[in-house]
């Protein structure tokens, strides 16, 4: 750029010159036009030069800075992250872990195909059964493996019916599975877990007795998270070989080895009878063996022969626990049961937690779905809802003899708010979604009447109609008028006046008879029969 300079500064003195020697005008002002150009030119090259060099100082200084402000920005960070709190680092955990879980949930699962086993006759010995009134000797009963085979549709549906009709037992291992993997050739393959017909049986009476046969194999499988099952939690630890303190009666949280049973097709009842809830029911006359073992009969609270018709079973059941005859689940455990049955019955062996109907109210009622979690929620009436629902029911049960009355005040329907269980003041009301009627009962009476086998488990008391948990409804409508007549109604002032405009109102308490009212009742009635007697006798003597 120097160099430049120094030879358009030689030109335009060498013009200036000979502009100077006496050229002539026009010249003189060719020549000053040419040196104001290469001035302007000289003076832009410079003006370039320094824009260039300052530019990049520029840069230099603004990279500096900007890398100085993240250094910064960095340092502030790592000063926030180092103070969050333990409770904070857990909360940003969980949050982390319930978005893995919705992905992995979201993700499709991979389709398994089982492949069924070769078909093979097998045979099973059992000893003699004198508890029922068709005792029969020992006997060796023949069956084919693939007949007691479960489709993964008919597995789904008999631990969903055992969920719905069972709530008090929370399965936590499945120990019979429809099918299993195999890691020598990585295939899955079916398992037995139902009843089989018998092909044939050793002994005459046995075989004209016996009609189906199961024979199921269970294992714990030896990983880290059924061992955290089996022992996690204080108290809660499976007792191998240890019978419950009281026959049918566990606490809260306890962990027990169940068997349970039902038919593969819900059968209606015989005409008389009347009909029960899908919960367990064992086959006919079913005899157990645990590792060749029998199950003492008193142990299995099943249906009795009836001695006036043998073909008739009556009576209750329940899951038979299997814990105290298990020494060492992780070993292969064999169980095998005959039975009278014809129909199918699937066979489920699973680990157990209980809860009582206090944890499964707590449960039903809770709405922190983080801390505690929980299959099953009791769904919520608004009170809007209720009311609206009062008044269809009210117009429905009311019957108008007189169609120019006006007074629509006038009709009206009474409801009650002490549970017709326990005849005590309405805690939680529910009823059930298929109901009819708005009576509510209370839930934990519900619950409590029903955590125990009987025949009218799981029937409202008002209708009849089988309510399962899943079904149950909380009433806003009555759970407001327990809230402002509660006090009332353990006084014995529980009847509830309501309306079909919706307005309701508490009813005034009905009078006594007095004991003078009484003893003249009963002298008129005494009297009534006196009278009585004489026309008989006049008519026995006629």
């Amino acid at each position: 750029s120097r160099n430049n300079k120094k030879e358009r500064a030689r030109d335009v003195a060498l013009i200036s010159k000979t502009a100077a020697n006496g050229g002539s005008k026009e010249k003189k002002t060719n020549v000053s036009k040419a040196a104001a150009a290469a001035s302007k030119s000289v003076v832009s090259s410079a003006k370039k030069v320094l824009s260039n060099v300052r530019s990049s100082s520029i840069a230099k200084s603004c990279g500096k800075e900007s890398k100085r402000i993240d250094d910064c920005g960095a340092s502030k960070n790592k000063a926030k992250a180092r103070t969050l709190s333990d409770a904070a680092k857990d909360q940003f955990r969980e949050k982390e872990k319930a978005t893995n879980s919705v992905a992995s949930a979201q993700a499709p699962k991979p389709v398994i195909s089982p492949i069924a086993p070769t078909s093979v006759v097998k045979h099973c010995l059992f000893r003699e059964d004198s508890s029922v009134l068709t005792p029969r000797p020992s006997c060796k009963v023949h069956f084919r493996n693939t007949d007691g085979l479960l489709t993964v549709v008919g597995k789904d549906d008999i631990d969903a019916r055992l969920r719905r009709w069972d709530p008090f037992w929370k399965c936590l291992v499945d120990l019979t599975p429809c099918y299993e993997h195999v890691k020598s050739n990585d295939s899955y393959v079916f398992n037995p877990c139902r009843t089989s017909p018998i092909l044939r049986c050793s002994d005459r009476k046995s075989g004209e007795l016996l009609n189906s046969v199961a024979e199921v194999t269970f294992q714990l499988p030896a990983n880290w998270e059924n061992k955290a099952i089996i022992t996690s939690g204080k108290g809660k630890a499976v007792r191998w070989g240890s019978q419950p303190e009281q026959k049918y009666q566990y606490t809260d949280g306890q962990r027990r080895l169940l068997l349970r049973m039902l038919p593969l097709k819900i059968s209606q009842p015989k005409k008389g009878y009347p009909a029960q809830a899908d919960c367990h029911l064992w086959p006919k006359g079913t005899f157990l063996q645990i590792n060749g073992v029998p199950v003492p009969p008193h142990l299995i609270m099943q249906r009795k022969q009836q001695s006036h018709d043998l073909s008739e079973w009556k009576g209750m059941c329940a899951p038979l626990d299997l814990t105290p005859f298990i020494s060492n689940p992780e070993r292969k455990n064999v169980l095998s049961l005959v039975s009278h049955e014809i129909a199918p019955y699937a066979v489920q062996i699973c680990l157990a937690e209980y809860r009582s109907p206090e944890t499964l109210t707590k449960m039903l009622l809770s709405t922190d779905t983080i801390h505690f979690k929980s299959d099953i929620r009791l769904y919520r009436l608004s009170y809007q809802r209720s009311i609206d629902i009062a008044k269809q029911y009210v117009n429905g049960q009311t019957v108008v003899l007189d169609d120019d009355s006006d007074d629509d005040d006038a009709v009206s329907q009474t409801f009650q708010i002490t549970c017709p269980i326990s005849m005590t003041a309405l805690g939680v009301p529910v009823r059930g979604s298929r109901c009819k009627h708005m009576q509510c009962v209370d839930l934990s009476h519900f619950l409590h009447t029903n955590s125990f086998p009987s025949g009218r488990r799981w029937k409202c008391v008002i209708c009849d109609d089988f309510v399962s948990v899943d079904e149950l409804v909380l009433c806003g409508l009555f759970e407001r008028m327990v809230q402002k007549h509660g006090d009332e109604a353990r006084d014995g002032r529980d009847k509830i006046e309501f309306r079909v405009d919706g307005s309701w109102i508490l009813k005034p308490q009905e009078k006594k008879r007095g004991v003078s009212d009484y003893g003249a009742a009963q002298s008129d009635a005494s009297a009534v029969s006196k009278r009585k007697k004489k026309v008989e006798e006049i008519i026995l003597c006629d």
